[in-house]
């Protein structure tokens, strides 16, 4: 059997990384580890170790920001839609490029993080 363990997010600063996955968006950090001089990894998520989250890897591709094309990247739910896109404005000056829009229990935002992957914050009914 098989279980989701990380998704690849590209960016281009692990340390700005850690702290808007964190600060931001309220993630734990499941792994900071120098595993070589040349490489770090820095997984994050909202569960434990065990549990899926992000793999937060420092690149200089082109694709940084635009890995998934025009598509989002990632969907987050949240149990206080507006809160959250407050303090993602109050701490990092980010706000969404399309609504909160939809119905009472079933509004969304889209954002981008800093490095322009598109995430999408849906409220959870």
């Amino acid at each position: 059997m098989l279980t989701l363990g990380r998704v690849v997010m590209l960016v281009t600063d692990l340390d700005e990384a850690h702290d808007f996955y964190t600060r931001g968006l309220g993630f734990s950090v499941l792994l900071d580890a120098r595993i070589s001089e040349d490489f770090r990894a820095l997984h994050v998520g909202t569960g434990g170790p065990a549990d899926p989250g992000l793999w937060l890897l420092d690149s200089t591709s082109d694709r940084v920001g635009s890995q998934t094309g025009a598509d989002p990247t990632l969907v987050l739910y949240s149990t206080d839609l507006d809160g959250d896109l407050q303090g993602l404005d109050r701490y990092f000056g980010i706000t969404p490029f399309a609504g909160p829009d939809g119905e009472p229990g079933a509004r969304f935002a889209q954002l981008r993080d800093p490095w322009g992957n598109e995430i999408v914050i849906a409220q959870r009914p």
